[in-house]
């Protein structure tokens, strides 16, 4: 575990390389002392085993340990309840969530740790969906020819332009890599229940499984439109693209907010480039 900021704590697999199906548990101690300036509880402080319980936020108990994630740790003994306000501390876990299949060649590109993200990408990696979304830095932030600030992510390509109003923009990583598919669909063959979802531009329609994430987790501004219809694979497993990310469903997630994950299209793009 490292610190990346005064506030934000890091725990990542060695090497920021992570393997399916890892998985990390984070543990926060917190050691009690009384008001005396000697180590421990005083005799009449010392908890019994069955006194001291783990309970969750807001449950009321005379003699309950409570972490409070507002920043309290409330205690009893035998002076009474007790308060005791906690730093401001955000732990961020990188290998939690369930992982998609990586590309090709993936363990040849070093992941990087999250403070190589530099600050005209921080808020937008952040507040947009971060590891989830994003993953990790996979290069420095490079000035191009045009001006332009770029920095590729395992699912993204930040891009910063300072003369645009939009100042932070995503790569058609999927477009550049081929996975666009001729029209499929006219308008006059849309069903009413689902016009909304065609787009006539790309003559695709966004397929039933992504519907829900593709509006709830960025719409045009971080996916794009559609370039390509459903596809399935012998798993059961279901692909479509849009103009910068691939969408895959796994359905051994299914009810879980990893049923539908992004494939690792920046990874892809310089594993191709020979990066």
């Amino acid at each position: 575990m490292r610190q990346t900021s005064p506030r934000t704590w890091v725990l990542s697999a060695p090497k920021n390389v992570l393997q399916r199906n890892d998985l990390v548990t984070v543990k926060l101690l917190f050691r009690l002392r009384d008001d005396d300036d000697d180590d421990d509880f005083d005799d009449d402080d010392d908890f019994d085993d069955d006194q001291l319980r783990i309970f969750a936020p807001n449950t009321t108990n005379t003699e309950a340990l409570v972490f409070d994630p507002t920043g309290k740790l409330v205690y009893g003994d035998s002076d009474g309840m007790h308060e005791i306000a906690l730093p401001d501390l955000r732990t961020l876990v990188a290998v939690s969530a369930p992982l998609a299949d990586p590309a090709p060649a993936a363990s040849n590109l070093v992941r990087l740790p999250l403070d190589r993200i530099p600050a005209q990408f921080r808020t937008t990696w952040e507040e947009r969906g971060g590891l989830a979304l994003f993953g990790l830095p996979l290069t420095e932030a490079q000035t191009q020819a045009d001006g332009a600030l770029v920095q590729f992510f395992e699912r993204a390509r930040f891009e910063y332009r300072s003369n645009e109003s939009d100042a932070i923009q995503f790569g058609r990583l999927a477009a550049e890599l081929g996975y666009a598919a001729p029209p499929t669909l006219r308008a006059a063959e849309v069903g009413d229940d689902d016009r909304a979802w065609y787009f006539g531009e790309t003559g695709q329609l966004i397929g039933a499984p992504f519907r829900a994430f593709w509006s709830d987790q960025g719409r045009l501004a971080i996916f794009g439109l559609p370039i390509s219809g459903l596809s399935s694979d012998n798993s059961g497993r279901q692909t479509q693209c849009f103009e910068r990310v691939c969408m895959q469903t796994f359905p051994e997630h299914a009810g879980t907010a990893y049923s539908v994950q992004l494939r690792l299209l920046g990874v892809e793009l310089l594993t191709r480039a020979g990066n």
